[in-house]
């Protein structure tokens, strides 16, 4: 090494000649000698004079300090911890309980725990609380990241590197603990094997019915960032409403936390617990469902699916709802949506599921009773039927000569034409809608002129949304276009099954328009219903249309004979099938009230591509029908 760095610096320096002859001879020279032991001397008094430095200075902080740091190692750590609001019921009109809060064992693990717990352990502690070893290990790496989200978060403001609380807290790891499962934790726990767990009693949300009115009651998800800036009492990871009920009167439902003070030691033992401010609970909301009519009226829906996928197998996915109204109040007993879905699968751990219904092309968390728009097909002919007699009430009993199409046999046409090649022949106005005769509301529809027909749509409060509470309910479409086909439920125009059961009611309870309702008291407060006669429509254009609507299904000739007639059970309706384009089967309507004598409820059946009105939803009318009917 000597060799070479003395022939760089003659290399370098082209003053100082090379001798090359010396530069070998010194390169064989021998070394010189080191004393080991010199140096050993030399590091070791270098390490006793640091050593005598940190001990002087301890010495130091002894004499001087000493007391002061026992005392605050002994000092007890004050903590606010926060007390959950127990969240309000959710009820059906019976008192029947939809939504409650439940309290379950739950298993809590330290956070240092998480990456550092023994194998064994955490297999054991896995088996024990009903999951497999990966789910554990699943949760724990997403308890991780979100914390270390926290951490780098909180770290970037401040500009420094933070410990978060986050790091020093438990979290939750598995609910619903068996009784078993929580007395060996318990013992592993006194026996010091267990380290950074425990067992708390934990409020969750429970939905006892299951999927029974899943879209009417709705379900939690954690708050945005927006909703805690919104609101001072939401915090990260809390539960709110998304949807439906539990969205609509959150802030009713959630109640206000409160504070408990507790004192620890540095350990984190509790010494002593005291409640600062008591938590209040949230209200109970009382709805006006019939819980066993929806769940008939969603098992008929289901049924009405499988069939039609058993009929038509490569048919695009699709569903239905049904809507049980009562006519005098707008209460609702029945707002069933099919495909539907658990509640509960929201507050789960694990939100697979929930990734699953988001993914699904039937769009189960769609909740057709407002939010399904759709061509209403012939029902609109009551609406179509009140506008001919606004501007001509003696036209009810006008004949009008049908001859299976309008102008040419190839467009505007009757059903009765395509498939047996004739038409009605002379018809009055409740001929026309017992049988469902297009040219009769062809002619009459571009008499009156598409912006009469859309005013009188709107007057049945068609094309806009109903009010009745429920989050993300749609207007659906009405404009005034084509009034020929506008006269028939087709064109420019799409309404909700909720829409229609209003549009109906008002026919059967003398012509006002009657707001739904879901809610029949919150906070203990009963919630008045609100309505309003619709201008113009007098009680001989009702009669006139009442007419109609029971010969539907009494009327031999009538769309729903076949299907809906029951003997002792008067129904009046209009079967809708509206066409929907692309090739696809036409969507099935059926809008009526009942008793038809005294009409009380008004119901609607809407089934997305089910084909002919009569065949695909009469059946579901008339077993919906006799189960309202019966005691």
């Amino acid at each position: 090494m000597v060799f070479i760095e003395k022939a760089i610096r003659k290399i370098g320096d082209p003053r100082m000649p090379i001798d090359w002859h010396q530069l070998a001879a010194e390169r064989h020279a021998p070394l010189p000698t080191v004393d080991s032991r010199r140096r050993m001397r030399i590091c070791f008094a270098v390490f006793a004079l640091l050593l005598a430095v940190v001990f002087a200075r301890a010495v130091q902080l002894e004499a001087t300090q000493g007391a002061a740091f026992r005392d605050e190692a002994n000092r007890p750590v004050r903590r606010q911890r926060e007390v959950p609001a127990e969240r309000g019921r959710i009820l059906a009109r019976d008192g029947t309980v939809l939504a409650e809060q439940r309290t379950r064992p739950a298993l809590m693990v330290h956070y240092g725990q998480l990456g550092e717990m023994p194998t064994d352990q955490r297999k054991e502690l896995a088996l024990l609380c009903g999951i497999g070893e990966r789910d554990w290990q699943r949760r724990a790496h997403r308890i991780q990241r979100r914390v270390e989200r926290i951490r780098q978060d909180v770290s970037r403001r401040r500009g420094r590197p933070t410990v978060v609380a986050e790091q020093r807290d438990y979290h939750l790891m598995a609910e619903n603990l068996c009784p078993a499962a929580v007395a060996k934790i318990e013992r592993l726990r006194q026996s010091d094997v267990l380290l950074g767990v425990r067992v708390v009693e934990r409020s969750r949300r429970y939905y006892p019915a299951a999927s029974t009115a899943g879209h009417v009651i709705g379900h939690l998800g954690p708050a945005g960032k927006d909703e805690q800036d919104d609101a001072t009492d939401l915090r990260p990871g809390d539960l709110i409403g998304r949807a439906g009920i539990e969205r609509r009167f959150d802030a009713l439902l959630r109640g206000r936390r409160g504070m408990r003070i507790e004192m620890t030691d540095h350990g984190g033992r509790v010494l002593s617990s005291r409640v600062e401010r008591p938590a209040s609970a949230g209200s109970d909301v009382v709805l006006t469902l019939d819980v066993s009519l929806q769940h008939a009226a969603e098992r008929l829906l289901a049924e009405a699916r499988r069939r039609r996928r058993v009929e038509q197998p490569e048919a695009p996915p699709c569903g239905g709802a049904i809507v049980v109204m009562d006519i005098r109040d707008g209460g609702l007993l029945a707002l069933a949506s099919v495909p539907g879905f658990d509640p509960s699968t929201f507050v789960q751990l694990d939100r697979g599921d929930a990734a699953a219904l988001l993914d699904d092309p039937a769009r189960p968390l769609l909740n057709r009773t407002i939010q399904m728009a759709l061509p209403p097909g012939s029902v609109m002919k009551v609406v179509s039927a009140a506008a001919v007699l606004a501007g001509n009430p003696g036209i009810a009993d006008q004949p009008f000569h049908c001859q299976g199409y309008l102008n040419r046999p190839n467009a505007l046409r009757c059903t009765v034409f395509i498939r047996h090649g004739h038409g009605h022949g002379d018809v009055t106005l409740g001929d026309a809608l017992c049988q469902s005769c297009n040219v009769y509301f062809f002619h009459h529809g571009a008499q009156l002129g598409a912006e009469r027909l859309v005013a009188w749509a709107e007057r049945f409060g068609l094309g806009r949304a109903t009010g009745v509470g429920l989050p993300g309910e749609t207007a659906g479409t009405l404009r005034a276009e084509n009034p020929r086909l506008l006269a028939v439920g087709q064109g420019p125009i799409a309404v909700t099954p909720l829409q229609v059961a209003r549009m109906i009611a008002a026919v059967a309870n003398g012509g006002r328009l009657v707001r739904p309702r879901l809610l029949r008291s919150a906070a203990g407060r009963e919630i008045p219903s609100e309505s309003h006669t619709i201008a113009e429509l007098t009680p001989a254009m009702l009669a006139a249309i009442d007419e109609g609507l029971r010969r539907v299904v009494a009327d031999p000739l009538g769309t729903a004979h076949g299907t809906v007639y029951t003997p002792g059970l008067a129904v009046a309706g209009k079967t809708g099938t509206a066409e929907s384009g692309g090739g696809r089967p036409s969507h099935a309507w059926f809008a009526g009230y009942l008793p038809a004598d005294e009409p009380r409820w008004a119901v609607v059946v809407a089934l997305e591509h089910a084909g002919d009105a009569a065949t695909a939803a009469g059946p579901v009318v008339r077993r919906l029908a006799e189960r309202i009917a019966s005691p």
